[in-house]
């Protein structure tokens, strides 16, 4: 399953500007998931100190990947025309948040 509501944060300056609920954090976690098995599981990151390191080393881990062109190219929100989806351009790095969360709530 790729998560396309989640636009990745892929940068720790961008970590350190954003000001992410856990549930956000989460998100952002579970979009590493997919292709990183070293991310800890959710039940593993209770507190949002525990989330905050997670994604901190996860961002760290894409970045010194060889293949992370090619993660950005396959794992972000795009329109059908290839370009990144303006609106999930966000200051908190996540899209569709509510929808997403609607729907697994609804699952």
């Amino acid at each position: 399953m790729i998560i396309y509501q989640v636009n990745p944060i892929t940068s720790i300056e961008e970590f350190k500007a954003s000001d992410m609920t856990n549930f956000e954090l989460d998100l952002q976690l579970m979009w590493h998931r997919q292709f990183n098995e070293a991310v800890e599981e959710e039940k593993q990151l209770k507190t949002k100190d525990l989330k905050e390191t997670a994604l901190k080393r996860a961002i760290r881990m894409l970045n010194a990947r060889e293949d992370k062109e090619e993660i950005f190219a396959q794992y972000t929100v795009r329109d059908i025309d290839g370009s990144l989806d303006e609106e999930a351009e966000h200051t908190t790095g996540y899209y569709g948040a509510a929808k997403y969360k609607s729907n697994l709530e609804g699952a």
